[in-house]
């Protein structure tokens, strides 16, 4: 199955109060503040619009020591990426396109280890591959590394922060042109995440439909009734004699089911049901 990709702007309002866009008088005063208080940046109050909340991520961003922060959100089954939408604001100019044409996203180390893990990763272009778990080949390993380079990251901090649902992770990650990670010392990790939680406390509720969302409440009754089934393991034609439907028909709901899950068979759809620890009605 192919990863859907998408880029999108992050368009939203951070403020009831209509105005001409120009970042308010609290605003300012809290970028102005040392990192220890990054977090409090991103009070709805302080900012008018979308573009002057961006540009304040991207002062908070330099005052803590970095160059540029990449978010994104991704959905999966197992450890296989099926939806990757990237929130365009901090990026290099030019980096989410490339990273979607050449489809890093299936080599990228940081990613793969925000997907499944919540600790930070303090990586730099000379240990990225070194540090983390993971089977690439030569060729991989160069296309990253001098596509990373190409667009000036070097070094910096990665982080996976929990979705809206056990099959969706937010991925955020800050970079510096600096070579080394020896600077991204234990303040700079602080302040990055402070950063980073507040960034996603903001565009999480902007998600919406941009990447699909899969709730047991949505399901017919005959769908939730073959989830159950799936995970008690019996076959087709004993699911086709308790919802007393022909075999072909079960076959077409496992098919729509498999697709409203973003899984390929069976054996995946099984691991979702239990994930979502779905309540089925007899």
């Amino acid at each position: 199955m192919n990863v859907i990709f998408t880029i999108l702007p992050v368009e939203f309002s951070v403020c009831e109060t209509p105005d001409s866009g120009e970042l308010s008088t609290t605003g300012r005063e809290r970028i102005s503040r040392t990192s220890g208080g990054v977090s409090r940046l991103f009070e709805p109050s302080a900012f008018r619009d979308s573009a002057t909340w961006t540009a304040a991520v991207h002062a908070a961003v330099r005052r803590i020591g970095f160059d540029t922060l990449c978010y994104w959100r991704v959905r999966l089954v197992g450890k296989r990426l099926t939806h990757v939408v990237w929130y365009s604001m901090c990026s290099p100019r030019g980096w989410a396109t490339h990273y979607e044409r050449e489809r890093l996203y299936e080599i990228d180390p940081c990613l793969a280890a925000a997907c499944h893990y919540d600790w930070p990763n303090v990586w730099d272009l000379d240990s990225i591959f070194r540090t983390q778990a993971g089977s690439w080949s030569a060729a991989q390993r160069h296309r990253y590394l001098s596509s990373a380079s190409s667009f000036g990251i070097g070094s910096g901090v990665t982080f996976g922060l929990v979705g809206r649902d056990p099959f969706e992770r937010a991925v955020v990650s800050l970079s510096s042109t600096r070579m080394n990670r020896a600077w991204i010392v234990d303040t700079a990790v602080g302040s990055a995440y402070a950063l980073a939680t507040a960034v996603d406390a903001h565009i999480k509720p902007c998600v919406g439909e941009c990447l699909p969302r899969h709730a047991g409440g949505d399901l017919s009754a005959v769908h939730a009734k073959l989830l159950r089934f799936i995970t008690d393991g019996l076959s087709r034609q004993q699911m086709a004699t308790l919802l007393n439907l022909s075999a072909d028909t079960v076959g077409y709901h496992l098919s729509r089911l498999e697709q409203v899950y973003g899984a390929s068979n069976r054996t995946q759809l099984a691991y979702m049901a239990g994930r979502t620890a779905l309540t089925c009605a007899p």
